[in-house]
């Protein structure tokens, strides 16, 4: 299976760049100027000719794009290469040599590049190889900076995923999806108001046995589970 574009970016250590307004970002692997821009000169993955631009920064658990997608051009570059590039290896830990030197940054890079699912998995593996598993993504942010940052990924790799998977579905499943989340949704608060209705019958049992006040609701509960008030 070919390397995803995605991760032939992390592996040369690319950034992503776009001009403040644009609706598109690029792949770069130039220098960055200290005020965070490409150089003068330096074109990105596609070849265009642009003035410098704004090297985009991480926000929370994924970098910062604004809605914006990737260049067409770069990304059919980045995967041309992909095709041609040496192929990582099937065992764990020639794959681990083979991807050494990812950081947490570089597969931030990559999640944001993955055009597929399955691109998103292979982010995923790498990510997991070198940095380690995430136990569980429900648990909390972990305090240790190392940890944060891998929580991060993990958060950014799901939300990623989640994103093509709904992306790629037709009308026809949108629509199941849609109304099969509605069914769940009603079958849950139907649950919920069950789960209120017995807690508040076993209170009012627990009056009526008790020989305190009992409201005209926990008259009705009592009867209903056929103790006498009267």
């Amino acid at each position: 299976m070919t390397m995803p574009a995605a991760l032939v970016a992390a592996r040369a250590h690319a950034v992503l760049v776009a001009r403040p307004r644009s609706s598109v970002f690029h792949a770069y692997t130039g220098p960055i100027t200290p005020s965070g821009r490409t150089s003068r000169g330096v074109r990105p993955v596609c070849e265009a000719r642009t003035r410098p631009l704004l090297v985009l920064e991480r926000l929370a658990a994924a970098l910062d794009l604004a809605g914006r997608r990737i260049c067409a051009r770069c990304s059919a570059r980045l995967s041309a290469t992909a095709r041609r590039a040496e192929q990582p290896p099937n065992r764990l830990d020639d794959r681990a040599r083979f991807f050494a030197g990812l950081s947490i940054d570089d597969l931030l890079v990559a999640v944001a590049i993955a055009g597929t699912v399955d691109d998103t998995y292979a982010v995923g593996l790498v990510a997991n190889q070198l940095h380690g598993r995430v136990p569980t993504i429900t648990r909390h942010r972990p305090d240790d900076p190392a940890a944060a940052d891998r929580f991060d990924l993990e958060v950014a790799i799901i939300r990623r995923r989640d994103h093509l998977r709904v992306a790629g579905l037709t009308p026809e499943q949108r629509a199941a999806r849609d109304a099969a989340h509605a069914a769940e949704t009603e079958r849950s608060l139907r649950a919920q108001a069950e789960r209120r209705k017995a807690a508040a019958m076993d209170r009012a049992i627990d009056r009526a046995n008790t020989g305190r006040y009992l409201t005209r609701r926990d008259r009705e509960l009592a009867a209903a589970a056929g103790i006498d008030t009267s």
